[in-house]
C-alpha cells in the first residue's frame, strides 16, 4: 500500500479491495479502532467473570434490555 494510503477510510478501502489484475492489494486495506466488547459493559468489565455471577431472574428484563 502506498503511504499516503488512508487505512480508516471505507470507500476507499473498499475501492482497493476491487482492484484486481497485474496487481491485487494484500496487507490491511481497512482498519478502524473500536472498544472491545467487554469494554463497552462495566458490569462484565468490573464485575465478576459471568459464569460467577449470581443469577437473579428478577433482573433478566432490565439485562436483556441492554443486548436489544
Amino acid at each position: 500500500m502506498p503511504e499516503d494510503y488512508d487505512y480508516t477510510n471505507k470507500e476507499e478501502a473498499f475501492k482497493k479491495a476491487l482492484e484486481f489484475g497485474d496487481k491485487i492489494p494484500i496487507g490491511i486495506i481497512y482498519k478502524v479502532e473500536k472498544e472491545t466488547y467487554e469494554d463497552q459493559f462495566d458490569f462484565i468489565k468490573n464485575g465478576p467473570p459471568l459464569v460467577d455471577a449470581e443469577l437473579n431472574p428478577k433482573n433478566a428484563e432490565k439485562l436483556l434490555k441492554l443486548f436489544q
